[in-house]
């Protein structure tokens, strides 16, 4: 089981740096170097698998992709928010690899029609949009539809029940990993 996560780094102020890496505005006008790093995690080995540095207005979704080049077989890929996308999904289905992803629950019609419903779990497909075909095209991804897995997770918050979409987020994973999230729902302190 790996996890895949972005984290935002400050660097030193030197005008090389900024240049390879640009930087964000702090409370003067003056602009911070800063890049954004990206770890493909063995949550159970405690170990990088790979990890990357890039300039900081980078796109965490093409940097998982660059990841999923260090994935094999049997791997289950596990995303925070902010990674949910069709393309990236196509992805995993051209790789072969099970994912699993939080998602706002507004993502799209039918993770809100799951919202709604109050269901713990449900099988859906999700058809690309213009834009998400397009990108799909540019990384020569398939445009098929996807058949994926949307799963109810209760997460207990210190001092009691959060609710059942934490943060307004829900899983959305690849169909045939029930059986791993059976196991992660059993587990989760491990997680």
């Amino acid at each position: 089981m790996l996890a895949v996560d972005g984290v935002k780094y400050h660097l030193p102020d030197e005008a090389v740096i900024h240049t390879e890496f640009g930087g964000q505005s702090n409370q003067s006008t003056h602009e911070v170097p800063m890049a954004l790093g990206s770890a493909l995690y063995d949550i159970h080995q405690n170990i990088i698998i790979d990890a990357q540095l890039f300039p900081y207005r980078s796109d965490e979704r093409a940097i998982a992709f660059k990841h999923l080049q260090a994935t094999q077989a049997g791997d289950l890929i596990l995303y925070d928010r902010g990674y949910p996308a069709f393309w990236l999904m196509a992805a995993h289905q051209c790789y072969q690899r099970d994912w699993c992803m939080r998602v706002k629950a507004d993502f799209n019609t039918e993770v809100s029609q799951f919202v709604a419903s109050g269901d713990k779990q449900h099988i859906v497909i999700l058809a690309a949009s213009d834009k998400a075909r397009h990108k799909c095209l540019d990384k020569g991804l398939s445009v098929e539809p996807q058949t994926v897995r949307l799963i109810r997770i209760t997460v207990k918050k210190q001092g009691g029940l959060l609710n059942d979409q934490p943060a307004g987020y829900t899983p959305l994973s690849s169909p045939g990993i029930q059986s791993v999230i059976s196991y992660t729902l059993a587990n989760r302190g491990r997680l």
